[in-house]
């Protein structure tokens, strides 16, 4: 006999104190869009003001929504409904999850959830084979959760990329459906009991510690070793660079005066062009006029790890 779901109504945008789908893979640390921290902050209720070129993107994203789940239908001959419920899990009612449709009929004796993604045709390489589960972690993630919440027995995540429709399917699996809730339930009960997860955004901590800061401390072994890392990425980084620098310049004079390498079926490898921008000379503006150099001049500091 089928479980019955725990439905409640709740306003997709509210995460305070919640693990919603879209969030689960990024609470877990395998979302490339978001970190633990991000999700830390939306579960305390601190998320940071949304930039209009963020809102943007959402909006778009929820405009092309109905339109994907409308071809969906032409192509793969079904019929969807938009749910408007928000869906607990029934070991912990903090994991939430909000599907974007669901089949209005069973198929195969199967109830199929719907989750439509957009996205560039740049992000190819984190997609397999349609028809499979061959999807990012983080969709994944999100998908089992559809199903260890009692939404849905299987789901279809219908792709729109490049101006076409492709459909992963992602059938249940209990012990990885358990797995992923186990994980969860134990991030949830380590930040309800004080735990903070680490930033691993630079310019979120310097923006979270831009006092002036003052005075010694001692570093303990985490901190040793997270710095003696840093400077192991650092040398690699230059040596990375170095090493760039000199194929460039191999190519350009492999390139003599030609504009454009192209490989043997036509397709275009690189191009050297002239490239022409426009700045202040500001080292002559004060030397020329240094009264009007003083006047606009700008005070500015930032935060730097040396």
């Amino acid at each position: 006999m089928p479980v019955k779901p725990i439905k409640v109504k709740r306003d997709v945008n509210d995460r305070a104190g919640i693990i919603g789908g879209s969030s689960a893979g990024a609470a877990l640390g395998v979302s490339t869009y978001k970190t633990p921290y991000d999700v830390y902050l939306d579960y305390m209720g601190k998320t940071p003001p949304i930039s209009p070129e963020q809102q943007d993107i959402f909006d778009m994203g929820h405009a092309l929504e109905d339109f994907i789940a409308r071809r969906a239908e032409k192509k793969y001959g079904i019929k969807v409904r938009r749910d408007n419920f928000a869906y607990l899990n029934p070991r912990c009612e903090k994991i939430v999850c909000h599907p974007d449709r669901i089949v209005g009929f069973r198929i195969d004796g199967k109830t199929v959830g719907i989750e439509i993604k957009s996205s560039s045709a740049y992000d190819n390489k984190r997609w397999g084979r349609e028809d499979t589960d061959e999807i990012p972690y983080d969709y994944l993630i999100q998908c089992y959760l559809y199903m260890a919440n009692n939404v849905c027995d299987e789901v279809w995540l219908i792709r729109f990329s490049n101006n076409r429709l492709s459909r992963y399917i992602i059938k249940k699996n209990e012990p990885m459906e358990n797995q992923i809730v186990d994980s969860l339930i134990d991030w949830i009960n380590k930040v309800d009991n004080g735990w903070v997860p680490p930033i691993e955004d630079y310019d979120t901590a310097v923006e979270m510690f831009s006092d002036d800061p003052e005075g010694e401390m001692e570093a303990d072994k985490m901190l040793e070793d997270l710095i003696e890392e840093w400077r192991a990425v650092s040398a690699q980084k230059k040596e990375i660079s170095d090493k760039e620098d000199k194929l460039k310049a191999m190519i350009v004079s492999s390139m003599g005066n030609k504009s454009v390498v192209r490989s043997s079926t036509g397709d275009k490898l690189c191009q050297y062009k002239k490239i022409t921008t426009t700045k202040l000379d500001t080292k002559r503006l004060k030397e020329d006029q240094p009264e009007l150099y003083s006047a606009y001049q700008v005070e500015s500091s930032y935060m730097r790890l040396m």
